[in-house]
């Protein structure tokens, strides 16, 4: 990790908890050699393997890695929501909203995370894992897995360290399970969240979901904000998100316009259907 980002995510957890959290994570993973386990807020107990980067994040910052949005995201569910999971890696996103609605499709194409993912599907209990990447079209693409698997991410064809993985878009997949009550979707895909995004316009404008989606600032060349924005105004959505003016500044919950996009700091936005605007303005 370069020292920049690994100073501001300290600052972040705050830095004594990141020092005692950060300490337990090494010791556990270089002197014992075990995993590592954690009890989310909503009561299920995640695995975390010691080789995941972003196992390692979840635990130090006690489950609150994305500023405030995991709480935020969960307050709205329902027993009888269900909730697309797309990049659901190790199924942090999945097992957290496990216990509080009926049905997650958890969907993670790079096997390097799978086995993870499936201990704590099982934890869940109604955790389905879909071994498919979720794309603007369903096929098969390429899956670049050269870096960490937090990171893995479609590629173009050709591209070195690129394997082959079927994809599926939201509204394909949606049609398989037409007893399925979508109210949430996560998407994590390393800037292609836009096209996921687009492969599910029917389901969104049927189930109108609460989407929450990476928008991180190095992603904004596949990641148009001036894009999203326009489709969000075309589906009565508005974006709001945890918004920083600078990498160590507190993050509050602001609605967002596309000029804002880029000039704050933000890692994740709520794209938020009419139904639940109100309630995020207050």
């Amino acid at each position: 990790m370069e020292f920049r980002p690994f100073l501001q995510f300290a600052c972040q957890v705050g830095i004594a908890k990141w020092a005692w959290r950060y300490g337990r994570w090494q010791f556990a993973k270089r002197v014992l050699r075990r995993d590592s386990h954690l009890t989310l807020p909503t009561g299920k107990r995640i695995f975390l393997p010691r080789t995941s980067g972003s196992a390692a994040e979840v635990f130090v910052a006690d489950a609150a890695i994305d500023w405030g949005s995991e709480a935020l995201f969960t307050s709205f569910a329902d027993p009888g929501d269900d909730f697309l999971d797309v990049g659901a890696h190790i199924g942090y996103y999945a097992l957290y909203l496990s216990p509080l609605i009926r049905q997650v499709f958890a969907f993670e194409p790079d096997t390097r995370n799978q086995a993870a993912l499936a201990i704590n599907a099982e934890t869940g209990g109604n955790i389905t894992v879909v071994r498919k990447a979720v794309a603007q079209i369903s096929g098969v693409s390429k899956l670049d897995v050269s870096q960490n698997s937090g990171i893995s991410h479609l590629a173009a064809a050709g591209a070195v360290g690129a394997i082959d993985v079927d994809t599926v878009t939201i509204d394909e997949f949606v049609k398989t399970v037409p007893e399925a009550n979508i109210k949430f979707i996560k998407i994590d895909i390393e800037g292609h969240d836009l096209n996921a995004i687009k492969g599910g316009l029917d389901t969104i404008r049927a189930h109108q979901p609460l989407i929450l989606t990476e928008f991180a600032p190095e992603g904004l060349s596949i990641n148009d904000p001036g894009a999203l924005v326009r489709l969000c105004g075309e589906l009565d959505y508005r974006i709001f998100a945890f918004a920083r003016e600078s990498s160590y500044a507190a993050a509050d919950l602001r609605e967002m316009a596309a000029e804002d996009l880029g000039r704050v700091w933000v890692k994740m936005l709520f794209l938020v259907p009419e139904r639940l605007q109100s309630a995020f303005r207050r």
